[in-house]
């Protein structure tokens, strides 16, 4: 059995969504664009849950991480606008804290996975 995570992500045109399965991601302007961009990367099983993130804070990705992503991703966006580089630390960190959403994305997966099979 398949599980996908759809969570939205913010990006230079607006909100995009994000389609996770274990190590396998997809990305589209909706959330069935996103599901569409992932199915082929999929091995091919009769059950598929999909799983669509609401965006609050839980054990996988939390309120403090959620809040410095939005906080980092205000100030990229104020400096790409301004034709300025982004300074190098806070773009790793920017960068570890949405690797970090997005493993949080397959733990949470894995997680109600593990609830279905009780």
């Amino acid at each position: 059995m398949s599980t996908i995570s759809v969570f939205a992500t913010s990006s230079i045109d607006g909100v995009r969504y994000s389609a996770v399965a274990t190590n396998k991601c997809g990305e589209g302007a909706s959330v069935g664009s996103a599901i569409d961009a992932l199915t082929p990367q999929l091995e091919r099983e009769s059950t598929t849950v999909v799983l669509i993130q609401n965006r609050l804070p839980d054990q996988f990705f939390t309120a403090t991480q959620q809040t410095r992503l939005e906080s980092l991703m205000s100030q990229w966006r104020s400096y790409r606008d301004s034709g300025v580089a982004f300074p190098v630390l806070d773009q790793a960190e920017l960068e570890t804290l949405i690797e970090a959403e997005v493993k949080a994305s397959a733990s949470r997966a894995t997680f109600v996975a593990g609830e279905m099979k009780r």
